[in-house]
């Protein structure tokens, strides 16, 4: 798959748009509850794509 110039700008600010959420996020966390929310969204992702948990 290609995409346009204008494709790839959407991208860009899609992509932008998701990491800021993703920081608001993590922000409300500690470094602990960081790992633990990581690792419960590792095993939901793995039930749902039928994907074996990583070690």
């Amino acid at each position: 798959m290609n995409l346009t110039e204008d494709g790839r700008a959407l991208l860009a600010r899609a992509d932008a748009k998701a990491v800021a959420i993703e920081q608001r996020i993590a922000d409300g966390f500690n470094p602990e509850e960081r790992a633990q929310l990581i690792e419960l969204l590792t095993r939901a992702s793995a039930q749902l794509t039928g994907e074996p948990e990583p070690d």
